[in-house]
């Protein structure tokens, strides 16, 4: 079972996303954000990108992580999360 508390911020971190899943600091940086459930503009907006940008990172962060949706990846994330707290 996991236990999310929704008052509480993620903390996996860019670098240990580069280093599990070889991705890339923008990729990373992306993935973060999703898992905070931040939406594709607000992402692209923070890091003063452009969405098709965003939708390119989310994509290969997609086919590196072998996740396919926004839901699973989120999921994913978390359970990383859980493994390193």
């Amino acid at each position: 079972m996991l236990l999310i508390d929704p008052e509480r911020e993620p903390a996996t971190d860019v670098s240990t996303l580069q280093r599990l899943y070889r991705l890339t600091k923008a990729e990373a940086a992306v993935a973060v954000r999703i898992t905070r459930g931040d939406g594709l503009q607000s992402v692209a907006d923070a890091l003063s990108l452009s969405l098709s940008t965003v939708r390119t990172h989310q994509q290969r962060v997609f086919e590196k992580t072998g996740t396919h949706r926004q839901a699973e990846l989120v999921r994913l994330l978390l359970g990383v999360q859980g493994g390193l707290g």
